[in-house]
């Protein structure tokens, strides 16, 4: 099997995952972070605006209560009977006319008719302003009347110009009304100022956001920088671990088991207690262990090689032996031929002789039936041929063995000799046989 090439590194791999995931979470917190800080930020104005309208209307309100209780003291004179209600009044307006809170706070006088009491000492004073409205048209002296009257106090919202200005501004005020006088106390503010209080609030806090901002970009790229050095140390560790991997199987692969440079390398990490760490300690578990099998085999190949040559020596020497015995084999072989060829002419004349036999009986009968008168040698005759009969069937049935025999031949040279012997004592026997009973005839004839 071909080797692979490297492709991409696993190391590049890592970093690149570890740098997306660095990128994605600062993103994510970035996003995050952003919509919270406006978020927070749109709260805290709308917090501030509350708070800084709240705080004012607090503050007018005081200052009106503040003012109204200053009155008692004049209302019980005026019914101890020490002042008159005109001077009472009078004393009263004075002292409103006069009185001031903050940087340009001022109070304003007017009775339940519209008729203004107090007012900065201007020739409006003394004057009935029932009908007047503000710029939008809004009736404002008409709204304070009907508020008092129906509620005693509360706050009213107009708009109206700043000294040496011609266009209207935005402005609040609270009035409270003085039963004892019939007099609608109040005071207000251009809440122009509120505004820009709350403006410069929020220049403040997008400031604040944009440094925020900034913070988290600096933050970020401090993290990404981090994050780089971080995942190229750990890639680099890590391309190191896997190079040493790789290169001390790339050498078991090909049936190298020396990889003491590596195993230098790979020992650092082998005791680390991760996946990596196993798989170090496994390689060199495998190493160690191929390195005994190979180291094994090699003994067991020395021993097979000296074996294997004396199985050589003995299989020499039995080729020496099969060829001595083919050779004695061959000699007995040629012996059975010549043997088995005896053999065959004796049956030849066996049976030459049985057929002279068979002959010579039929002559015989013929003598018989020629010489019947001779009774007695009749007998001996008939004796003579019942002996030639038995002895060709015994003929007969050695010639079956003699065939026999020969067809054994082949498994056994002694067989062979036996039954050419035997073959030859029974043609000799017959042939004597033979000539008794030829001879004993002749005599009888």
């Amino acid at each position: 099997m071909e080797k692979r090439n490297n492709g991409h590194s696993i190391g590049k791999k890592v970093f690149t995952m570890i740098l997306l995931c660095v990128l994605l979470a600062i993103a994510t917190t970035s996003v995050v972070s952003i919509i919270q800080l406006k978020k927070t930020s749109k709260s805290d104005l709308k917090n501030l605006e509350e708070n800084v309208k709240s705080d004012y209307d607090k503050m007018i309100t005081y200052e009106v209560e503040s003012l109204v209780s200053m009155l008692d003291p004049i209302n019980k004179r005026i019914e101890n009977g020490e002042l008159s209600k005109e001077e009472g009044m009078d004393l009263a307006a004075d002292i409103i006319r006069n009185s001031r809170y903050g940087e340009s706070g001022y109070f304003w006088v007017d009775d339940f008719e519209g008729n203004n009491v107090v007012l900065l000492g201007l020739d409006i004073e003394g004057t009935n302003r029932l009908g007047f409205k503000d710029a939008n048209g809004y009736p404002v002296m008409q709204v304070m009347v009907d508020l008092v009257k129906s509620e005693g106090r509360g706050f009213i919202d107009f708009w109206y110009p700043k000294k040496g200005e011609t266009e209207a501004s935005p402005k609040r005020g609270y009035v409270m009304a003085y039963e004892p006088f019939n007099w609608i106390i109040g005071t207000g503010n251009y809440v122009d100022d509120l505004e820009t209080i709350v403006s410069t609030q929020r220049t403040k806090n997008e400031k604040n956001l944009y440094d925020s901002y900034m913070y988290l970009i600096i933050i970020s790229v401090l993290i990404i920088i981090l994050s780089i050095i971080i995942s190229i140390v750990f890639s680099k560790k890590l391309q190191l671990q896997l190079s040493s991997i790789k290169n001390a199987m790339d050498k078991i692969a090909d049936y190298n088991l020396n990889i003491e440079e590596e195993k230098s390398t790979l020992s650092k990490f082998s005791n680390k207690q991760d996946e990596i760490g196993n798989i170090i300690h496994s390689i060199l578990r495998l190493n160690e262990n191929l390195s005994t099998i190979v180291s094994n085999i090699t003994v067991h190949a020395g021993n097979t090689a000296a074996t294997a040559e004396e199985l050589t020596a003995t299989a020499q020497n039995t080729n020496e032996m099969a060829r001595e015995v083919a050779s004695a084999v061959e000699n007995i072989a040629d012996g059975a031929t010549g043997q088995a060829q005896d053999t065959a002419r004796a049956a030849d004349d066996v049976e030459k002789n049985s057929n002279a036999i068979s002959e010579m009986v039929d002559i015989l009968e013929e003598l018989k039936l020629a010489n019947a008168n001779i009774d007695v040698k009749k007998d001996e005759g008939k004796e003579a041929l019942d002996g030639l009969n038995k002895l060709s069937d015994e003929n007969k049935a050695e010639a079956g063995f003699i065939n026999q025999i020969i067809l054994e031949t082949n498994e056994s040279a002694e067989s062979i000799s036996k039954a050419s012997e035997m073959i030859q004592s029974i043609a000799d026997q017959t042939n004597l046989l033979a000539l008794n009973a030829a001879i004993d005839i002749a005599y009888s004839i």
